[in-house]
């Protein structure tokens, strides 16, 4: 298919933070061999020197790309700034990288591939590798992160924490923008409220080829340490389970994110109290080896 013959694609790279991964991340998109793309870029009110590290990128995404935005304002978090790119964006097709990620340099291809071939799909996913700061594959943290991505997901995979969607999905954006109204900016853990609206309203697609590089924060490299876990994002995950209260499995999606709390913040002195409660209300779980681990680091962990 020739450029004239492509349709726009939209990539959306909303910045926080990432001076020493935003020009990769940015990089990587020039690099792809689709070439019909806009590159929207936002820094959401970024603290350390990642706009200047973008604009030392802004002449090659002029030459590069069909059309080019950089904007950079105060903080207003990822999912209000993902929509401001959902405003701008002009595509077809809408997608976004976050800015300490980047992609394969197919994967824009394969998924306009896909959506073009499966019209009954409006989004679909590619699997993923999971890397350190330092780009090195880690193994056993990609076989987990794609564990389940296989064809005919549903609501209730994700709404039980079944199967987490990667962040590599590409939509169609007029079913991002319409049917789904963007992203929910109340949230400060937008993906798993968004994945379900996904999944109640048009089918999943799954590509089978890991064509985008997701930098894990439990592997941290370089001058990093790694943050304890942030309640509120648990918290955005119970304020969506809240939505579906008339949903048939409502009360197990509940027990699963109580056991999720019970064993990802375990380990921190600061959410002990936190992680008790999820145990208390997830005890119907005992028999799961994940719970005794959790009740080992509850008793003797203390980060």
């Amino acid at each position: 298919m020739q450029q004239s013959e492509q349709p726009l694609v939209s990539v959306v790279i909303p910045c926080y933070n990432h001076e020493q991964f935003i020009k990769q991340s940015i990089q990587s998109v020039i690099d792809q061999t689709y070439m019909s793309i806009e590159l929207i870029i936002i820094d959401d009110g970024s603290q350390d020197s990642s706009v200047l590290k973008i604009k030392e990128m802004i002449e090659s995404c002029k030459e590069r790309f069909v059309r080019f935005e950089f904007r950079s304002r105060a903080n207003i978090g990822v999912s209000s700034t993902l929509n401001e790119g959902i405003e701008w964006s002009k595509g077809k097709y809408w997608t976004a990288c976050s800015s300490d990620d980047f992609y394969h340099k197919d994967k824009i291809l394969s998924q306009v591939h896909y959506l073009s071939e499966n019209k009954e799909c409006k989004f679909c996913v590619t699997e993923s590798f999971v890397i350190n700061d330092l780009d090195k594959e880690i193994i056993k943290e990609t076989n987990l992160y794609n564990v389940n991505l296989e064809k005919h997901i549903t609501f209730s995979d994700v709404f039980l924490f079944k199967v987490h969607l990667p962040v590599t999905g590409m939509y169609v954006r007029d079913f991002l923008q319409g049917d789904l109204g963007g992203f929910d900016s109340s949230l400060s853990a937008e993906d798993y409220d968004i994945n379900l609206r996904i999944a109640s309203q048009t089918d999943i697609g799954v590509i089978s080829k890991k064509l985008y590089y997701y930098r894990s924060p439990v592997a941290l490299g370089m001058n990093r340490v790694r943050m304890p876990m942030r309640v509120d994002v648990s918290e955005s995950h119970l304020k969506t389970i809240n939505k579906y209260k008339n949903y048939p499995e409502y009360k197990k999606a509940l027990m699963e994110w109580n056991f999720r709390r019970f064993i990802y913040y375990s380990a921190y002195k600061d959410t002990k109290l936190y992680s008790f409660k999820g145990m208390i209300k997830s005890y119907k779980k005992m028999k799961n080896i994940y719970y005794f681990k959790a009740l080992f680091r509850i008793i003797f962990y203390w980060k």
